[in-house]
């Protein structure tokens, strides 16, 4: 094995490849072991660990499976860290739900209770279905562990469907902060413009939403003089980077 060190922390290696560093779980290893390292400076982020990027010069030194990193501190004590690769993540996980208590909130305002099951886990988001085009309704979404003390989750949500030349754009999706409650009751109010009756409920689905955009970094490489040469008969240029 062979590792990788910082400043005042180490971080000791044999190679990588773009990820995050976070500093999380330890094991007692001897620095003679490990014949490459570099030096880095890892931040502190707002959820009080401490991250950094791994160096361009890990790349080729540690393995495919970063097993042989290890992170060290200017003691020469080894850090437990954890590592995290910055890919695009855009996943939903649905809740089963059932509908009960229709009725009206109002005199333009429908509104339905939504039972998510006992221990449903997290959920921050719901797509509400109505009747009807051509309309910009308001929702309220609150929640409940149960069923009868109520706290606001969202208040701004909007529901939207227009339709012009054959193309329609509408959205049933309203977000709210991350939530672990039974209930969910759904208040959807008319249009004031368009809907002659208030809109009712006609389906809900209730998910999981994890989105997180990746991260690309790049690095500066020395460019070496080109080379003219011949590829397949023809002239060509060639530059070999390191």
């Amino acid at each position: 094995m062979r590792p990788l060190c910082v400043a005042p922390l180490r971080l000791c290696v044999g190679s990588l490849f773009l990820f995050t560093l976070i500093v999380s779980v330890a094991a007692q290893t001897s620095l003679s072991l490990w014949p490459y390292y570099v030096e880095v400076t890892p931040e502190r982020n707002a959820a009080g660990l401490y991250d950094l990027v791994v160096p361009l010069p890990v790349m080729d030194k540690a393995r495919s499976d970063l097993a042989d990193l290890r992170l060290f501190d200017s003691a020469n004590r080894e850090i437990p860290y954890a590592i995290r690769i910055r890919r695009d993540v855009d996943t939903k996980r649905e809740i089963p739900t059932r509908l009960f208590n229709y009725g009206l909130a109002g005199p333009s305002t429908s509104e339905v209770t939504v039972d998510l099951g006992e221990n449903p886990g997290e959920h921050n988001e719901i797509e509400i279905e109505t009747s009807g085009t051509n309309f910009r309704r308001q929702v309220v979404i609150e929640g409940s562990d149960s069923g009868r003390e109520w706290r606001t989750l969202s208040n701004d949500g909007v529901l939207f469907s227009f339709a012009s030349q054959n193309n329609v754009a509408e959205s049933g999706r309203v977000s709210y902060p991350t939530s672990r409650y039974r209930y969910l009751r759904v208040k959807v109010s008319r249009d004031q413009l368009t809907d002659k009756e208030t809109p009712q409920v006609t389906g809900v689905k209730v998910t999981m939403a994890v989105r997180d955009k990746g991260w690309l970094s790049s690095w500066n490489v020395p460019v070496p003089s080109y080379q003219l040469v011949r590829n397949a008969g023809a002239f060509a240029t060639v530059w070999t980077l390191d």
